[in-house]
């Protein structure tokens, strides 16, 4: 019965020799999220003086599980990723055993390398600034890099219609690229001006100290503050730039 532990009656011999078990199964202290509990069991349940090493599967990740009469556990994952749920090198494991000691090397095995990337927009201005954050995300590996990019934040509807030609230009540094937009459109601050209210009031007298500034670094700075200020009266939040810090 895959429900049950299938450990419960796992005797090993005391005959001085080394022993290992291989086995399927879900150790549930080390239960990732996504998996489901195939052939449950505790660690405890394995930490037999006589068993000095268990070879496992079922977590596509690497996972070692220490126990305190030294039996070691281990779980080496896929040796490929197959999606984004398993980004990150993969690897397969080279087990040496002595009298004395259980060494355990992960050895890369993968061929192509998941990742996930998030970019916020919202402090672009051109293309040309975004296809520079895009190749940032490109991992410096000989692998196959299969890359998800989650664009955030704000951005003008100028640079939304050139996300085309910034994929075009950007592809060729990755096996597959997947561009995934969560762009929000930019305020349309001249039309909040023109409200009747408290922060149209707000942002109008600002829009007019912005456009009589000269100084680059105040200009900067009154710009974050409009987006504040707008944000703030809306109970939004926004992310820290340089100009927060000061």
């Amino acid at each position: 019965d895959i429900s049950q532990n299938p450990f419960g009656e796992l005797t090993v011999p005391s005959d001085g020799c080394i022993h290992v078990a291989i086995a399927h199964g879900a150790e549930m202290a080390s239960l990732p999220p996504e998996k489901g509990a195939y052939a449950p069991f505790q660690a405890k349940q394995l930490d037999l003086p006589e068993l000095r090493y268990v070879a496992l599967g079922h977590y596509h990740t690497f996972e070692e599980i220490h126990t305190p009469n030294g039996t070691r556990l281990c779980y080496p994952g896929a040796p490929e990723g197959l999606g984004f749920n398993e980004v990150g090198e993969r690897y397969f494991l080279e087990v040496e055993i002595s009298a004395d000691t259980t060494e355990i090397r992960k050895v890369p095995s993968a061929r192509t390398m998941y990742s996930i990337h998030r970019i916020d927009c919202s402090t672009f201005v051109t293309a040309q600034q975004l296809v520079e954050a895009i190749r940032g995300c490109s991992l410096n590996t000989s692998l196959q890099h299969i890359a998800r990019i989650e664009l955030t934040g704000t951005c003008p509807d100028s640079l939304r219609d050139q996300l085309p030609a910034v994929r075009d230009a950007v592809a060729q540094h990755f096996e597959y690229l997947e561009l995934v937009e969560q762009l929000e459109p930019q305020e349309d601050y001249e039309a909040i001006a023109r409200e009747n209210t408290s922060l149209g009031t707000f942002v109008k007298q600002i829009n007019e100290r912005i456009r009589l500034v000269n100084d680059d670094h105040l200009r900067e700075v009154l710009l974050r503050a409009r987006e504040v200020g707008v944000a703030a009266y809306r109970g939004a939040n926004l992310p820290l730039r340089g100009t927060d810090r000061g």
